[in-house]
């Protein structure tokens, strides 16, 4: 039987392709229109970067448009800022975080404080995993 609240509608949802290409536009144009607040840029100067209409640039903030890497790298490079892509696992929990003020060749030392280098971003080192005698081993599954 269908669940009927709104969480069961949600969940229901989220099984659908539709749902995560939404939220992949959605995060696209929140971190372009924040980019553009941090480069002091407005519509009318992306639209003549980019050698478009301010029109365009709305429908692209809307996520009314069909976006391609192509087209969103040209958006992103227009205002001085590179399109980062990840892919991990569907039970993984994936933060983003942009360390301000740090080009990339000042990142190996980051090695040395206990991160280590992963598609060039950097995760904390953790402790192994204690596993009770009783329970499944998480890294097996």
């Amino acid at each position: 039987m269908a669940e009927k609240s709104f969480k069961g509608l949600i969940k229901q949802a989220k099984q659908r392709d539709s749902y995560w290409v939404g939220k992949a536009i959605q995060d696209f144009t929140d971190d372009l229109y924040a980019l553009m607040e941090n480069r002091g840029v407005s519509k009318a100067e992306l639209a003549k970067r980019l050698g478009s209409s301010p029109a365009y640039v709305t429908k692209v903030l809307r996520g009314n448009t069909n976006f391609t890497i192509e087209s969103m790298v040209r958006l992103v490079r227009a205002l001085d800022g590179q399109l980062c892509i990840h892919v991990g696992r569907r039970e993984d929990q994936v933060r983003w975080f942009d360390v301000v003020g740090q080009r990339a060749p000042d990142f190996p030392p980051a090695q040395q404080r206990g991160f280590r280098l992963i598609s060039e971003s950097y995760i904390e080192e953790q402790e192994p995993l204690e596993v009770a005698d009783n329970e499944p081993d998480p890294a097996a599954a």
